[in-house]
């Protein structure tokens, strides 16, 4: 399986807070939220999939492989425990690449938050589940 090296912004300073974007976005969708979670003290990573935004494009495309480019990711920043904060909708990159067994799992340190209502500017908005 090849790892695909993933463009990202780095917002802020403190505890990682990963954000995966939605079907056909990228992390410079989540820019204003990003700066606004950086002034609250997190370290924000807005991250482009594979085949989205400035991270490459490449042929072989499916969840395992962009899950497997999100954990290549994590280590490379040497990011042992994070926050994942993604949209929470029919269809959404986010909510298919987190529950991943590589990805959010029982021993990992990476807590995944689904969002389904995004209007403010808090961390927790609307229904929020643990995964």
């Amino acid at each position: 399986m090849e790892v695909t090296p993933l463009f990202s912004k780095i917002y802020g300073e403190g505890a990682p807070l990963i954000i995966l974007h939605g079907l056909f976005g990228m992390g410079d969708n989540w820019a204003t939220h990003a700066k606004h979670w950086a002034n609250l003290g997190w370290q924000v990573h807005a991250v482009d999939a594979r085949n989205h935004g400035r991270s490459p494009h490449m042929a072989e495309h499916n969840y395992d492989l962009m899950a497997a480019d999100l954990e290549a990711y994590l280590d490379q920043h040497n990011i042992e425990s994070a926050v994942l904060l993604g949209r929470y909708k029919l269809h959404s990159i986010s909510e298919q690449v987190a529950p991943q067994p590589t990805i959010g799992g029982d021993d990992d340190g990476v807590i995944c938050i689904k969002l389904n209502i995004f209007e403010a500017n808090g961390l927790a908005v609307g229904p929020v589940k643990r995964i």
